[in-house]
């Protein structure tokens, strides 16, 4: 490709003045030359050398911070480490992953709609693909119904939803030729199978979470500084709240959860009325698509530390360790027993003592004896009455015990919710797992102490 096409047009230095001039800005001695015989004859071709045009670079915008300070006294890197990354990721305005030879194989694209049966891999089943078109029809079904009705205002356009104008627009001028019942059915597939392709997704990702969780997804948007917890950088790939123990990545439940609930105690709010189930399906693509390349770059960048491994060279085997955790991300799900032990006094008891025993769960080292998050592991209070926190989080930010007191537990507060939290930890945060530590019923009986701590009602 030419590159020089892509450089500005200027025009022509005609008056020796401009080239005097041009020549004190940019110290380049031939424009000067150039400048003092303008009114001569023009001098031979080997004595007037022009300035090579330089290839544009390549952007490291889309990198991390770490990434630039790492690779800085190495351009070329850099450089091939944003290019293999846009090969095999797509870029941030055309996301597109590439696909393997085995999911050819198998009929899988993470590129597709579910509704194109390319998506089994990760769990679209027959019955998963029914109660997504149900949420499509319930949350759609004021557009059907005045459709149906021959509403003279026709709906749409709907922002940063191009396919679906599109297609809509498509159908609306098929109309002629169908009849009610064709067209009305037409209707109800284009609604009910809606799922925006990931062009879409990057769209609704602008519009509804970039200015909390910034453009590349790294927590920084306009609005983070001044939220308390920070929203979350998603390029590390780690999830607080999921139902799978590390080091697996959180299901499409966990995600699909946290959009439809929000995350109580923080500005993170629930989606569920303001987005269909698709358009809350493709954020979690997008999400996902931020998370995986992030965590393959800090592979690559990793690689070439330890190993000297270039981006090119590293890249299938980072792409296919990064895709199986999450592919793989079932076979790591706490599942709830059946049934749950009682809430007992006993089991509070016995729970209370765990919680405070240094040997064990020892959960007051941080959560403070009396559940308020304030345990001297995690906390400093200065002789003003001042608190500090003296543990961060992966991501390098103060992190706060839970005050159990409040009720107000992110991650939920079923009986399930805490149990998961306590077996399998809360990941990128000090808060560890207790399950090779503690037996099952050790594990409940700490659940009831902390849900009775809360005030929460035994269930």
């Amino acid at each position: 490709m030419d590159r020089s096409a892509n450089q500005p047009s200027r025009a022509p230095l005609h008056a020796p003045r401009h080239l005097a001039a041009l020549a004190t800005v940019t110290g380049l001695a031939w424009v000067g030359a150039c400048a003092q015989s303008a009114t001569d004859e023009p001098p031979a071709p080997e004595q007037v050398q022009p300035r090579p045009v330089e290839a544009p670079a390549v952007s490291l915008a889309s990198l991390s911070e770490t990434s630039r300070e790492i690779l800085a006294d190495e351009p070329a890197v850099a450089a091939e480490l944003v290019e293999t990354l846009d090969a095999w990721f797509g870029d941030l305005g055309e996301p597109r992953y590439r696909l393997l030879p085995e999911w050819r194989d198998e009929g899988y694209d993470p590129n597709a709609s579910p509704f194109a049966g390319t998506r089994a891999l990760e769990g679209f089943d027959a019955e998963e693909l029914e109660e997504l078109r149900a949420a499509n029809r319930a949350y759609w079904s004021v557009v059907y119904d005045a459709i149906a009705e021959g509403d003279a205002r026709l709906p749409g356009p709907w922002p940063g939803r191009r396919t679906l104008n599109r297609a809509w627009r498509d159908l609306r001028r098929e109309r002629s030729r169908l009849d009610d019942d064709a067209f009305l059915a037409g209707v109800e597939r284009l609604f009910a199978e809606d799922y925006p392709n990931t062009a879409d997704g990057r769209r609704l990702y602008a519009q509804n979470c970039q200015e909390c969780h910034g453009m590349y997804g790294a927590g920084d948007g306009p609005r983070s500084t001044e939220m308390v917890p920070q929203p979350r950088d998603y390029r590390h790939g780690v999830f607080k709240f999921s139902s799978v123990r590390a080091p697996a990545r959180p299901r499409r439940d966990d995600l699909r959860r946290t959009l439809e609930h929000g995350l109580p105690g923080t500005l993170m709010e629930s989606w569920s009325e303001l987005l269909g189930a698709g358009e809350r399906e493709a954020l979690i693509d997008r999400v996902r698509w931020i998370a995986m390349r992030g965590e393959v770059e800090r592979w690559l960048v990793a690689s070439w530390v330890t190993d000297d491994d270039l981006p090119g060279e590293a890249i299938e085997e980072a792409y296919r360790e990064v895709w199986d955790r999450w592919l793989t991300a079932d076979e790591s799900f706490v599942a709830m027993p059946d049934p749950i032990p009682p809430a007992t006094a006993e089991s509070i008891a016995r729970g209370e003592a765990l919680f405070h025993d240094a040997a064990t769960a020892n959960c007051a080292s941080c959560h403070g004896d009396r559940g308020r998050g304030d345990g001297p592991q995690a906390i400093e209070v200065a002789p003003d009455g001042t608190r500090r926190t003296l543990i961060v989080d992966e991501w390098g930010r103060p992190a706060w015990p839970t005050d159990l007191t409040t009720g107000v537990f992110r991650g939920g507060t079923r009986p399930i919710d805490v149990y998961r939290r306590i077996y399998c930890g809360i990941p990128g945060t000090p808060m560890p797992g207790l399950a090779d530590t503690m037996d099952e019923q050790a594990l409940w009986d700490v659940v009831h102490y902390v849900r009775d701590l809360a005030g929460l009602p035994a269930e």
